[in-house]
């Protein structure tokens, strides 16, 4: 990564926050150090902060952060001043820059590798990170425009520059909404705060955008949908007996349990998939829906929960374990050791909805059908 460059505009009034953005606090840290961290943790070395409104207050966080301090002298300028302050900073070396101001601060590490390894592979001088086909930070920027940034007085900024040159733009599709999220407002700065508590669960767009970046079959989205709600719903009625279930988590890893599907072993092969992707909890629960690390007799979890689901829908349609395990017994006869691990699943799932079934005090199967006939795929999940 030694031709690659991160570019953190930070010199800017914050004047719709009425305070200083780069030193807000975000969850254990601030914002300024988050952004930084970020490339940090990517595997990117080189950042430039450019600084210019308070940059003596900012100045002591930089220099812990062990970052290059650019200084814009005409910060009052607006943006791309501090842009062409900190291109103009650039040594000779590198081949390219990314850009992202310090009001982008939940842009995952992952996502900065996605976009590195797209520079490596593609001749385009221009790379955007897109989150539902929307255009987001940190754009990835040849240093081949660099003149041009320099020399250029017009209006529109950085914005007109890229316009004109599309045909040297790649969009990537990115599963991470911190992308197109920024802090210009209160508001925004509460609903990044709420979205830093939980930067390790992918939300539901990214859920569906993390299926479409894997080529996740139509069929097995619905299904994986119908694992989600119905895992929601049970554990929404278990909390209400004194259970304490994250419905995100179990939301995340029932939309992404089949990830891997068609690949061999892919319940393992989707959590590696996940992991790699920083969502390392919710890649524990998919590396189990297949039985893997699941103990007959074992407490009600969000893993036990997923693996039920899973069970209790052939497609997106309930259906009662007899009639699930039954066909699978039907294709495989005559193969007695996967014959013999098709009964080890049905006991297991027996073993947990037995359980549920204590608890709720209810038969799963009558539950299953007026859940079925309430219409309630999508109540009580805490995905959005």
């Amino acid at each position: 990564m030694s031709g690659l460059a991160a570019l953190v505009p930070a010199a800017g009034y914050s004047s719709r926050m009425n305070v200083f953005k780069p030193l807000l606090p975000l969850g254990e840290t601030t914002v300024i150090a988050r952004t930084v961290n970020t490339f940090f943790t990517a595997g990117l070395r080189r950042v430039l902060v450019v600084v210019g409104h308070r940059a003596g207050d900012l100045r002591p966080a930089l220099t812990e952060l062990k970052v290059q301090e650019v200084f814009n002298a005409g910060y009052a300028q607006g943006m791309f001043s501090s842009i062409q302050a900190g291109v103009n900073s650039l040594p000779p070396q590198v081949e390219a820059f990314l850009l992202l101001p310090a009001d982008y601060p939940l842009v995952r590490p992952q996502t900065i590798k996605l976009l590195i390894d797209a520079r490596q592979k593609s001749r385009a001088g221009i790379i955007y990170p897109c989150f539902e086909g929307e255009r987001g930070h940190p754009p990835v920027i040849s240093s081949g425009y660099k003149d041009e940034i320099l020399n250029y007085s017009a209006g529109g900024g950085l914005r007109q520059i890229l316009a004109r040159h599309e045909d040297d733009a790649l969009n990537v599709e990115v599963p991470d909404r911190g992308v197109v999220l920024d802090m210009d407002t209160p508001e925004d700065y509460r609903n990044l705060l709420q979205r830093a508590a939980s930067i390790d669960l992918p939300d539901r767009l990214e859920c569906e955008a993390v299926l479409r970046l894997a080529g996740t079959p139509p069929g097995v989205i619905v299904h994986s949908r119908a694992v989600a709600a119905l895992a929601c719903g049970l554990a929404s009625e278990l909390n209400q007996f004194g259970y304490a279930l994250q419905l995100e988590m179990i939301a995340a890893a029932g939309l992404l349990h089949d990830v891997a599907k068609g690949l061999p072993g892919h319940a393992a092969a989707g959590a590696e998939l996940i992991t790699n992707m920083g969502f390392s909890g919710v890649a524990r629960i998919i590396a189990c829906h297949m039985g893997d690390g699941l103990e007959p007799g074992a407490g009600i979890g969000e893993k036990e929960l997923v693996y039920l689901a899973d069970k209790l829908l052939r497609g997106d349609k309930p259906v009662t374990l007899t009639e699930r395990f039954s066909r699978s017994m039907q294709c495989f006869a005559g193969e007695p050791e996967i014959q013999q691990a098709v009964r080890a699943r049905r006991s297991l799932a027996e073993s947990i909805k037995q359980r549920v079934e204590q608890e709720l005090g209810v038969q799963l199967d009558q539950w299953l059908e007026e859940w079925r006939q309430r219409g309630e795929k999508e109540s009580g999940c805490g995905i959005t």
